[in-house]
Order: structure tokens, then C-alpha cells, then sequence
């Protein structure tokens, strides 16, 4: 039966997740908010998500949106023979640091009930966006054995130079490019991951 785990990414709803497709998988949508004070380190969510990961029942595919990508990136390098199948959406291996400072600027204007339905809070989310200041994984990505898909839409021109990149770095990588999505998931994103699970 095996295990999906979804490492949502921290500008929509993690509800949106419930729609995918997984077949007889055991879902585990994960809610950075239960991880209390980790939630709010880069390396440190991280640990804690591997630490998940060696727990569930096995196989695990590991689901990665946006910052979510990032972190299940990050496991994937670490949790060596845990992780069946890692699916990227817009994945980021080098952070754009100045984008990342831009974002955390506009979400400082934001009222802290937008962030309700958000995976984390407020200031918990504006700190974990600073943990991941000039994070480069590239030196890492050899780590990474199990097969890679990376997701992206045709019209995202912000991550698609780095889904190309990320796919062509990785040991397994494959890339698939969805047509009618930007930069955010939407329903032709979900229906092409739910046939990646099949």
C-alpha cells in the first residue's frame, strides 16, 4: 500500500492537496504547524520530515510544492533508500534569495488572518522563508538516487529554467511540463501527479 507524504508550499491552502489522486496509499498531508518551533528552521523541518519518512509504512513517495520542494529535496538527499519516488512541483535547488526577500516584504503587509488557512502562521512562515536565505542544494543533488519527476507549468517562467536544471542534475531525473499552469498547482498539476501513482 505504501505512503504519499505532501510537503505542501506555504502561499495556498494545504486543503487544495486533499484532491489528489493516490490511489490505495495511506496520505499523510503534512501540517508544518504541528512541528512547533522546527516549523520555522529550514533544517530542522527537514530533520523532523525524515524522521517521518523512516517511520511510515513503505514505499514512500514524497510530494513537494514550491518551499515544500525545497524541503523534500533536502530529505531526499538525506534519507537514503526511505524515499520510492520523489514528485517536484516548481522546485527551487538554488534559492533566489532576492525573490524569497521580495515575497517575505509582501507578506509583512499582510493581515495575519490571511495565513489561516496557510500551512504555517504569519511569523512563523516569514522565518522559515529567512532560514532558507541563500541556500544552495546543487552540491547535494548526487545524493539523490531514487527516481526524481519534476513538475512545472509551461507558462511558470520564474521555475522553469530551474525545473530544467534540476531535472538534468538528478541521477533519475525526468521532467514533465503541464500545460495551462503558472506558478501556482492547480488541476492539471494534480491530475498529472495522481498519474505518476498509479
Amino acid at each position: 500500500m505504501g505512503t504519499v507524504i505532501i510537503l505542501p508550499d506555504l502561499k495556498q491552502s494545504s486543503a487544495f492537496w486533499q484532491q489528489l489522486n493516490i490511489g490505495r496509499h495511506q496520505l499523510r498531508l503534512i501540517d508544518y504547524r504541528l512541528f512547533n518551533d522546527a516549523a520555522s528552521d529550514y533544517q530542522s523541518l527537514a530533520k523532523q520530515i525524515e524522521e517521518l519518512v523512516r517511520k511510515v509504512p513503505q514505499p514512500v513517495t514524497l510530494i513537494g510544492d514550491g518551499i515544500g520542494a525545497v524541503i523534500a529535496l533536502k530529505v531526499a538527499v538525506t534519507a537514503f533508500g526511505r524515499i520510492d519516488n520523489l514528485l517536484l512541483v516548481k522546485p527551487q535547488y538554488e534559492i533566489p534569495t532576492a525573490r524569497l526577500k521580495r515575497q517575505a516584504a509582501r507578506w509583512r503587509l499582510l493581515p495575519q488572518g490571511s495565513f489561516k488557512d496557510r500551512p504555517l502562521d504569519k511569523k512563523s512562515s516569514l522565518t522559515l522563508l529567512q532560514s532558507m536565505y541563500g541556500l544552495d542544494l546543487t552540491n547535494q543533488l548526487m545524493h539523490i538516487q531514487c527516481p526524481t519527476t519534476v513538475f512545472c507549468g509551461s507558462r511558470d517562467r520564474q521555475n522553469r529554467t530551474a525545473a530544467q536544471g534540476l531535472s538534468n542534475r538528478l541521477f533519475d531525473g525526468h521532467l514533465i511540463w503541464i500545460d495551462k499552469m503558472e506558478a501556482a498547482i492547480n488541476d492539471d498539476g494534480l491530475k498529472s501527479l495522481g498519474n505518476q501513482l498509479r
